[in-house]
């Protein structure tokens, strides 16, 4: 198996941390569903215009957050049913400001 690319120091920037929880009342199984299909979560997330899932574990992502467009490859780490999913954006980010 090839190494991550997520193992290269700060290349997990983009995607921020964790600063907040919130429950929901559903079971685990729908709750794991729904936060691994990632191309939905322009729907609910403010700042993320397009999510396009490349092959079982790799990501684009397209995101406008304060008027700079982002672009950046991200690796799943892990994910397995009932757990949360794992997910660092890798060195592939291109970045513009303004509107497009």
């Amino acid at each position: 198996m090839s190494r991550s690319a997520c193992a290269e120091p700060g290349v997990d920037r983009l995607l921020g941390q964790v600063d907040r929880a919130v429950g929901v009342h559903v079971p685990v199984r729908t709750a794991y569903d729904q936060w691994t299909q990632f191309e939905s979560f322009p729907q609910f997330m403010n700042g993320v215009e397009e999510i396009r899932q490349l092959d079982e574990r790799h990501t684009h992502w397209v995101t406008k957050i304060g008027g700079v467009r982002r672009e950046f490859d991200a690796e799943i780490t892990e994910q397995h049913p009932g757990s949360p999913a794992g997910i660092c954006s890798t060195a592939n980010t291109h970045s513009r400001e303004g509107s497009g």
